[in-house]
């Protein structure tokens, strides 16, 4: 299952609900049709749109405002399965966090607990004795290997605070 949003409140009078997406953008949702809830309950996605930087979504047989109260709280995951595979070089949030990196020398400099948006290029927080932050460029981030857990990183000149 990969995590993709929580639901954070109600909206209007027929059952909309308003989530918070963690996610690319709200167009992830043009792919998704089922929606898991932490709850165990499973949602046929019927629409969403857009609404001050969340998505407003309509869950199949959601229609009433007391309906869509009973799901806040609640997080928002899509199986795997239901998605279309991505493209060479990219990879899902949920699967980078907790990532050892290391720098093509060898050296451990912690785990990624964080990955945010600079508009041009993602950049890792990464973990260990001291915080490192990554910028996500092919001149960097040499790979990513999922199955090993491993980001093996080629720092520039600076990137790290105690290089000389």
């Amino acid at each position: 299952m990969l995590v993709c949003g929580k639901i954070v409140n109600t909206h209007g009078l027929r059952g909309e609900v308003k989530a918070l997406y963690y996610t690319d953008g709200p167009e992830f949702f043009n792919k998704v049709n089922k929606l898991h809830l932490s709850s165990g309950r499973v949602f046929g996605l019927c629409g969403w749109r857009v609404s001050k930087g969340a998505v407003l979504l309509r869950l199949d047989g959601i229609d009433t405002v007391e309906k869509a109260e009973a799901l806040v709280g609640e997080t928002l995951s899509v199986a795997r399965t239901d998605l279309p595979p991505l493209p060479q070089g990219r990879y899902y949030i949920a699967d980078i966090l907790g990532m050892q990196v290391v720098t093509d020398e060898g050296r451990e400099l912690g785990r990624v607990v964080d990955v945010f948006k600079t508009g041009s290029n993602d950049v890792y927080t990464v973990r260990g004795e001291k915080e490192y932050l990554i910028p996500v460029i092919d001149e960097v981030v040499l790979s990513t290997d999922l199955d090993t857990r491993l980001i093996t990183i080629k720092p520039l000149k600076g990137l790290l605070d105690d290089e000389d």
